[in-house]
């Protein structure tokens, strides 16, 4: 990889893996916690001679997220010839992160102009946007993803130490406590490391599972919506229900319907007037029929759900009670995969 040169879209850094083994104890001294935030994944780089920031899908998106202060705050002090990994969050004045108004400031389909008007909303209500370092990919030439977590660890914590970049990182050995003081205060889980984890990335747009884990107290999964339909009631007006689906080993497999979730009136009509302006109806007035998305005009959304049932006898993988939370332009479809089933 030369990291004097813009990545591709080939380019993919691994992941946290979905949870942790059955057989490992949490709370057993060995592991590292870190608050999972509810953001956007943004990677920073600096090439020696240009600074650029990228979407999960490694789309350029730098001048959209120059709206936000402290954004370009961080861009400007990552050093040449590095590649840091982060977290957009936008917070809410009570400290709860809102992953949804993070959309218009984030997708690279928007123009500056609009996303510096979602940004003075928000901004004007109170929230707070940060970017929070999570691991450093290359650093100064160097290729970090050999070294243990606790070297990049002091690698990025000097970096926010010496540029007041983003809040401080607050890592310490989980425990029963902290756990129970997180579901306290509505945090959506930890990330869980231990000292010597690696990380890695690859070429093929494929990220793989390495060097963390996700540790949720509530259960979240993305999907791709193949169909929609129109909602009952007040909600006949908007595409309200939705078919989802998931990736499993390279195969598509049916999750169900789900209905509107927590979009709102505002989150369905974007959604509505966009797939219109595609070409799709929502038939005549009272119509519940479905309508089949073309493939080019599938989308992610992500979700809560309490569990999931087992493979039925059409091959389907439904959720209990899905709840969708939001709509996910930064997530790439092809990362809409089943999780290891509970």
């Amino acid at each position: 990889l030369d990291i004097e040169q813009m990545l591709s879209q080939s380019f993919a850094p691994c992941k946290p893996t979905n949870k942790l083994p059955a057989s490992a104890d949490p709370y057993d001294g060995s592991w590292l916690a870190e608050r999972k935030m509810n953001g956007v994944c943004i990677l920073l780089h600096n090439t020696g001679s240009e600074l650029v920031a990228y979407s999960r899908r490694m789309k350029p998106i730098t001048d959209i997220v120059s709206v936000v202060p402290d954004m370009v705050y961080c861009l400007e002090r990552v050093p040449p010839k590095s590649l840091i990994i982060g977290e957009l969050v936008a917070l809410r004045s009570d400290g709860i992160e809102d992953a949804k108004s993070l959309k218009g400031v984030t997708t690279a389909t928007t123009t500056v102009e609009k996303a510096q008007t979602k940004y003075d909303h928000f901004n004007a209500e109170g929230y707070v946007f940060d970017y929070y370092v999570f691991d450093v990919i290359f650093w100064k030439g160097e290729d970090m993803t050999p070294r243990p977590f606790t070297e990049r660890l002091a690698v990025t914590t000097g970096f926010v130490g010496a540029g007041g970049v983003g809040e401080g990182r607050k890592i310490e050995t989980l425990t029963r406590e902290m756990h129970e003081e997180a579901q306290k205060k509505g945090w959506e889980g930890f990330i869980l490391r231990r000292p010597d984890d690696t990380i890695t990335y690859t070429m093929n747009g494929k990220p793989k599972r390495k060097g963390a884990y996700k540790f949720k107290f509530i259960w979240t999964s993305d999907c791709i919506v193949t169909k929609v339909c129109p909602g009952a009631g007040k909600y006949n007006q908007w595409f309200a229900r939705f078919r989802l689906a998931q990736y499993e080993n390279g195969t598509m497999v049916d999750c169900g319907w789900a209905g509107p979730g927590r979009l709102g009136e505002k989150g369905l009509g974007e959604i509505t007037d966009e797939l219109l302006g595609m070409g799709y109806s929502l038939g005549s007035e009272g119509s519940r029929d479905p309508v089949v998305l073309n493939e080019k005009d599938w989308f992610a959304v992500e979700l809560e759900y309490q569990s999931r049932q087992a493979r039925n006898a059409k091959g389907q993988l439904c959720f209990e009670f899905p709840i969708i939370i939001r709509t996910r332009e930064d997530k790439p479809l092809g990362e809409c995969e089943v999780d290891d089933l509970k």
